[in-house]
């Protein structure tokens, strides 16, 4: 572990040096030092530590009007994301979350080590990436920590890499239980505990962005790499939710594209990212229970979307777990994991800004080929038929309603799940998916969803 010398923070090359006079308290310092020792020593050089220590004191969140001679900005939160852009100093907490499967989280760290490896041989090409942390949190509300899950997080492989937690908060979940009795506590124990670490890293720290994986979950090569670099696209689209490394219709024939992201209007969670922004947008509310249902509330979720890679990024291989391998056997246990590590920087992204993506996405669709019921009743044959033409075009599979969409779904192989309206995948009511090595575009019968105006994300 590096240990970062206070007095060498505070000398901050001039370059960085705002129009404004920044008053650093040494115990200020001692603060961005002791957070600054968990980061690997490739993760960033000691100028930009000192420069992020600055960026990092007290007054941080005061107006500031300018800053290095450059156009007015509207606050020093402004500037402070400028900076850290301009010089890759984002700061990422990834957090692997445990309970009771030792074996389980063994595996996911391993994959997050490797995705950490190839990101650093990324950055030793001369390629920027935002400074990392990385944190075990352990479940601990119920009996004591699993001494499994405590040795596997003490092995010396892991533990030079990932800080060691546990939440041990022991006050009755049942006051906190809409339907004591009838809900299954345990979905409480885990949205507490998934709030207390987003309140631990984003209230209590100065992360800009929180990775959360789950002890069952495998990550690819190249997903902290994607990651990294959709943080920069998420921060700059209002309409952005969040950043998930899964696809709900993940498995090797029903994909294509190795480097396509796509918005979708549906959280899949699963390896996700949550930013700061997004974060003090919630204005202080967390889910009680079932988190992930209450991130897909349109009251939380406010028509933004999730950026998600057309080939998933992380797999499930939990079979065993509160969910009682809900979908497991059926589509999630064959989600493909790409083996081929995307070096994400090199890829332009720019056609998932909300006015560029709706407009290539309705020109997609209006090139579709529409599949005639009444010519085709049995969905498969009907693709089939089109498969032999060599159409060269997508191939637009219509459904009436949600009970419609269902029926098509299944019959197609694909998740025929639907969450607050929203089927998983969808874009504007539209699912998109390889069948038969066809595109095919399931979508309302009526046409996409309209386009929704820009989500109001302010968080004064």
């Amino acid at each position: 572990m590096n240990v970062v010398n206070t007095n060498e923070i505070g000398k901050v090359p001039s370059e960085w040096k705002a129009k404004r006079e920044i008053k650093i308290t040494q115990a200020a310092f001692q603060e961005a030092s002791d957070r600054l020792n968990a980061l690997q020593e490739k993760t960033a050089s000691l100028a930009a530590q000192a420069a992020l220590s600055e960026l990092l004191v007290e007054n941080i969140s005061q107006p500031s009007t300018e800053l290095d001679g450059d156009k007015p900005v509207t606050g020093s939160w402004t500037a402070y994301r400028a900076k850290k852009q301009e010089a890759g100093l984002h700061r990422i907490a990834v957090v692997s979350i445990a309970f009771n499967r030792a074996e389980y989280l063994r595996k996911s760290l391993d994959s997050l080590k490797n995705s950490y490896n190839k990101l650093l041989e990324s950055k030793a090409v001369g390629i920027k990436y935002p400074s990392f942390s990385f944190f075990i949190s352990h479940d601990a509300q119920v009996g004591e920590p699993d001494e499994g899950v405590q040795a596997v997080a003490n092995d010396p492989q892991f533990a030079s890499m990932f800080a060691y937690w546990t939440h041990s908060n022991k006050d009755p979940i049942e006051a906190t239980m809409d339907n004591p009795g009838v809900e299954r506590r345990e979905y409480y124990y885990i949205a507490r505990h998934f709030g207390f670490i987003l309140r631990r890293l984003f209230d209590n720290d100065t992360f800009d962005a929180v990775i959360l994986i789950e002890e069952d979950l495998e990550v690819a090569s190249d997903c902290l790499m994607m990651f990294s670099y959709l943080l920069p696209v998420m921060e700059a689209d209002p309409s952005v939710f969040a950043v998930s490394a899964f696809n709900d219709n993940g498995k090797e024939s029903q994909v294509s594209s190795n480097r396509r992201v796509m918005r979708s209007d549906f959280f899949p969670g699963l390896g996700w990212m949550l930013t700061r922004q997004v974060w003090e947008s919630f204005h202080g509310q967390w889910a009680r229970g079932y988190w992930d249902e209450w991130l897909r509330r349109p009251d939380i979720r406010l028509d933004r979307v999730v950026l998600r890679p057309e080939m998933s990024r992380s797999r499930t291989f939990g079979d065993v777990g509160t969910s009682q391998g809900e979908f497991f056997s059926s589509h999630l246990r064959e989600t493909y994991l790409p083996t081929e590590t995307i070096e994400w920087a090199l890829q332009d992204l720019a056609y998932l800004r909300k006015d560029d993506y709706d407009a290539d996405f309705e020109r997609l669709v209006s090139n579709g080929i529409s599949l005639n019921w009444s010519d085709h009743p049995d969905v498969n044959k009907g693709i089939a038929a089109y498969s032999k033409l060599d159409v060269g075009r997508p191939i637009l599979v219509t459904y009436q309603d949600l009970t419609h969409f269902a029926t098509v779904a299944k019959a197609l192989g694909i998740m025929d799940n639907v969450k607050e309206g929203v089927p998983r995948t969808a874009y504007r009511g539209c699912v998109s998916v390889y069948v038969q090595g066809l595109r095919i575009l399931l979508l309302p019968a009526s046409g996409l969803w309209p386009r929704v105006a820009d989500a109001n994300t302010d968080t004064n």
